[in-house]
């Protein structure tokens, strides 16, 4: 959380300011950067979907990225044909499908009822329907700047590496990595799309694999974007945990998991 604004002050870029649903469906002001010609919003997860929404209430069973998706779609209404995000500080655990539920793609339960994905519900998702997706936001660049590498799935995933973080309990944590093991299956089947060992695809709940699969989305270093934006000329490697310079993502308990940066 707070790379956007590195970025949209190190590139000298402004805001656009809108109204969207926070991770509880709740009305919340957010801010979208802008930088280049216009042409690149700088869109922070954390400011539709984060953990500040949950004091008090984490549960990431029930909460949705919906609101991400609504700012996606206010700066494709811009005219920008790029957009990064910034994946930190997330209440959720929904692959961002709400998020893509925002953009149009439907999904379907098992009666061909569509519905709206949660963390608690992923294994209710039977297909995936990309048809109804606009030209504006097909036509999108996504780039997801995060600094973990885990896959959804396994010890290093979305569900049981990051989900106590939000308030799930062992229970939940059980819910979230079946819901989200089901969901690899499905963007595999219906989208042709493997994300099972995708590095980073556990970031913001495995909102960096649902992307990958359903909108193309590259993953990229955020700590190395912010710092190559600060100083174009900077050099920058990955390098071994007990080397680390920088813990770019995480906790201290997971430095020996979590992608890390050091630069001169």
């Amino acid at each position: 959380e707070g790379s956007a604004e590195c970025l949209v002050s190190a590139c000298g870029g402004g805001y656009a300011v809108t109204t969207v649903k926070n991770c509880f469906f709740e009305d919340a002001q957010v801010r979208i950067g802008l930088v280049g010609e216009g042409d690149t919003a700088i869109v922070e997860l954390a400011e539709a979907a984060g953990l500040r929404y949950a004091e008090g209430r984490a549960n990431p069973m029930f909460t949705t990225t919906y609101g991400v998706g609504q700012m996606i779609r206010t700066a494709a209404g811009l005219g920008v044909r790029r957009i990064l995000l910034c994946l930190g500080g997330s209440a959720t655990n929904d692959l961002g499908l709400g998020a893509a539920a925002a953009l149009g793609v439907r999904f379907f339960d098992a009666n061909g009822e569509e519905m709206l994905p949660l963390g608690g519900t992923l294994d209710e998702v039977a297909a995936v329907d990309l048809s109804l997706v606009p030209d504006n936001i097909r036509a999108l660049e996504f780039v997801c700047l995060c600094d973990v590498t885990g896959t959804l799935t396994g010890t290093d995933g979305a569900a049981q590496m990051f989900a106590p973080q939000k308030g799930a309990s062992p229970e939940m944590v059980a819910v979230l990595e079946a819901g989200a093991a089901h969901m690899q299956e499905v963007f595999l089947r219906d989208l042709g799309v493997d994300v099972i060992s995708l590095a980073g695809g556990a970031a913001a709940g495995g909102f960096a694999a649902g992307f990958a699969a359903l909108f193309g989305a590259e993953i990229r270093s955020g700590i190395g974007e912010v710092l190559k934006a600060q100083n174009p000329d900077i050099e920058i490697w990955a390098v071994e945990p007990e080397n680390a310079a920088i813990l770019a993502g995480g906790t201290e308990a997971s430095i020996t998991t979590l992608g890390v940066a050091a630069f001169t």
